[in-house]
């Protein structure tokens, strides 16, 4: 069969589109019209894809089995070796294979931007030397988002869905809502963009405004943040709850690309159309900003810094990915203050890791590194380090620490641990005493003209060199034409198993959840990327598969594992199910291990989209007198032909989407990409059932999605 989209001939007047739907217009394939609106399900072309050496390990295993076509642009694959490694474990067997799938692969298709083992991390240098405004960018990381300080569309999916655009060139997205977060004033001196974006969550909370939407920032307060700060605003939009953190891009943007060697020149600076709809606007004042802290173990646990003042601490660090380099900057000049003003230096855990080996350059340069080491601090190689507690620095049960990272997690630091979020800036005043401390003192004495003159910031960037043009819209309108293969042709016998039809009815006993369970509590990060010789690998695991159910919810509900081997096999739970880390591995391990279904009040964005790639059947449903009723350990039966859940002698209906019924129905991601290739993605989607959207109203035809 072969299906064309055609465009169409009479146009009505667009629709105003706001910034990220120009984006996400101007990447998309067979459009009938240059526009799209909130809802449209689109197949786009990405600009970067992103990965890890941790997240890697399931991509290449994913790209074997679809069997290792080639790449669409090797030139634009960004792989960095940070999250695991450190000279001090970089010989043990764990480690030693990540390093080596990622050398391997990077020597295979001949890639330009393989970053070896502590050289940066992920999303750093990325960020500072190829990010462009309008780009959309695609990363096997939750931090992704970290991107749109430049102005991108940058995401964070799964291993699964960062290797299809790798391979093809393309992915899809559902249009998101968009809120937008007007930024007004000034902030005060000394408050960077990590104090910015705490102040955010405090206000307005994770996974509420944001949840499931993309955000925008743009207003006058722009002019005072640099791109360190956006950067920093950017990287914990995740926390937020949002599926993208996207800024204005602006002559800040500008300049930044201006001082490149290369990567500067494709920039697409959209400017939102005057009567543009958002989900929601929220004003927040810049002038208000004061130093903060994420009580543990939530990042919008917020309060200001006096309110857990004299809090004894066990340990500092200063490092992730969202300290930028005018953080460490900044958090050196406190140290400084706090030598020159004889402070006591307390002994405890002070570790200290910038972003880069760049950053570390520049900062030894400066002499700010002996200023760390004097005040106490050990300074560590670019890693993710603490942030992430799976290589060499891991916090001990029990400890308790201030970090300039971005999530707060429990176990996030290490099992049993402790950690409380801040500004480098209040981590390098706590390290004094090992006592939360308010920077306010230290940092009036900084002269902010040095600040300024070390972080290279320009107040002024309205010159010629950082002048743009504001771009508009323009998709590739040709239509697209593919043929569907038959299922026979393209299906053998032992893969015809993997693809039928689920089964009609599904039944198991019910393991209940609260809100916000994160992909941490799921699969603990220690246990991802483990091979045969790794001392953490059981016995009686044969695949990685095996060990990764095996360590479902491992620290969290320890009996869960065998409450699901024992008939449990049906996760309810409440509001943001898996937010938190991209990490695939959340999806598989419950899928490995026989859960049948999970049922939630909503689910966060990147892992509801890892469970149909994955052929785990998640199902929405809010209706509390379903929540009443499946309580643990009640029975509860999925009819998948009916769409209704049953529980007590009720039944609750559910809707699938297309893309999620194809993707169940084919087995999975993989198992798509065999039959239809690059077009697997318009093979799954199913023509629009409203006539409302933008497709529909601009034309007098609108595109048909191949299913």
């Amino acid at each position: 069969m072969i299906i064309t989209i055609r465009s169409s001939v009479a146009m009505a007047p667009l629709p105003p589109m706001n910034v990220i739907e120009k984006i996400l217009c101007h990447h998309a394939v067979g459009l009938s019209v240059p526009c799209v609106q909130e809802g449209d399900v689109i197949c786009v072309k990405s600009d970067w894809t992103l990965a890890s050496e941790l997240t890697f390990q399931g991509m290449d295993t994913l790209y074997s089995s679809i069997g290792r076509p080639p790449l669409h642009r090797p030139d634009r694959f960004w792989l960095a070796v940070d999250h695991t490694v450190d000279p001090r474990v970089n010989h043990l067997p764990k480690q030693k294979a990540l390093i080596q799938v990622a050398t391997d692969f990077a020597e295979e298709h001949g890639l330009t931007d393989f970053w070896g083992p502590n050289t940066t991390i992920m999303h750093t240098e990325f960020a500072r030397q190829r990010a462009q405004p309008g780009q959309i960018v695609i990363g096997a990381d939750s931090h992704t988002c970290s991107a749109g300080g430049m102005g991108a569309f940058a995401t964070g999916l799964g291993a699964g869905d960062v290797v299809m655009p790798l391979v093809t060139g393309q992915t899809w997205f559902k249009v998101p809502p968009v809120v937008y977060i007007e930024l007004v004033g000034t902030p005060p001196l000394g408050m960077g963009g990590k104090d910015v974006i705490l102040h955010i969550l405090g206000a307005l909370k994770r996974n509420t405004v944001a949840f499931e939407r993309a955000v925008y920032y743009g207003g006058d307060g722009l002019r005072h943040l640099s791109d360190d700060a956006r950067f920093a605003i950017a990287n914990m939009t995740t926390e937020f709850g949002g599926i993208a953190g996207v800024f204005a891009a602006d002559a800040v943007t500008a300049a930044v690309c201006a001082k490149r060697s290369s990567h500067k020149d494709e920039g697409l600076y959209f400017t939102p159309d005057a009567d543009c709809s958002y989900a929601a606007h929220h004003v927040i004042r810049l002038d208000d900003v004061r130093t903060t802290v994420a009580i543990h173990p939530s990042p919008d646990n917020c309060v200001r810094i006096g309110e857990v003042a004299g809090m004894a601490l066990d340990g500092c660090f200063i490092g992730a990915c969202t300290t930028t380099q005018e953080d460490l900057i900044l958090g050196a000049l406190v140290l400084q203050q706090g030598l020159l003003a004889g402070l006591p230096i307390t002994p405890g855990n002070k570790r200290v890791t910038p972003g880069s080996l760049q950053i570390v350059s520049h900062l030894n340069q400066l002499g700010l590194l002996s200023i760390y080491e004097a005040a106490g601090f050990t300074v560590g190689v670019p890693s993710c380090s603490f942030c992430v507690g799976i290589g060499a620095d891991v916090a001990l049960p029990g400890e308790v620490w201030l970090s300039s990272q971005n999530r707060n997690f429990r176990n996030r630091m290490g099992k049993g641990s402790i950690g409380h979020l801040a500004s480098a800036a209040a981590v390098a005043a706590s390290s004094f005493r090992m006592q939360v401390t308010d920077p306010a003192d230290l940092l009036g004495q900084i002269d902010f003209a040095l600040f300024d003159a070390y972080r290279q910031w320009n107040t002024n960037n309205d010159t010629p060199s950082h002048s743009f043009t504001v771009s508009q819209p323009s998709p590739d309108l040709t239509p697209v034409v593919f043929t569907r293969p038959p299922r026979a042709a393209t299906t053998s016998s032992s893969e015809a198993d993997q693809t039928s039809e689920p089964r009609a009815i599904i039944s198991g006993r019910v393991q209940v959840f609260e809100d916000d369970v994160d992909t941490d509590a799921i699969i603990p990060a220690q246990f991802m990327g483990l091979n045969p010789s790794s001392p953490l690998w059981p016995a009686d695991c044969r695949t990685e598969e095996d060990v990764l159910a095996s360590y479902s919810f491992a620290y969290t509900r320890p009996e869960f594992v065998q409450r699901c081997r024992d008939g449990a096999t049906i996760i309810v739970a409440g509001t943001a199910f898996g937010s938190g880390s991209s990490r695939e591995e959340a999806a598989r391990c419950l899928k490995a291990l026989g859960v049948q279904a999970v049922i939630a009040k909503s689910f966060a964005y990147i892992y509801a989209r890892n469970q149909p790639n994955n052929a785990l059947l998640g199902i929405v449903i809010t209706d509390p007198v379903f929540h009443k009723l499946a309580v643990e350990g009640a029975q509860v039966s999925v009819d998948l032909p009916r769409r209704v859940v049953l529980v007590a002698g009720q039944s609750f209906p559910f809707a699938l989407t297309a893309l999620e019924e194809a993707f169940l129905v084919e087995g999975g991601l993989t198992q798509l990409f065999k039959r239809y290739k690059t077009d697997l993605f318009r093979a799954a989607m199913q023509p629009k059932a409203s006539n409302k959207s933008c497709q529909a109203t601009c034309g007098d035809s609108a595109p048909v999605e191949a299913w």
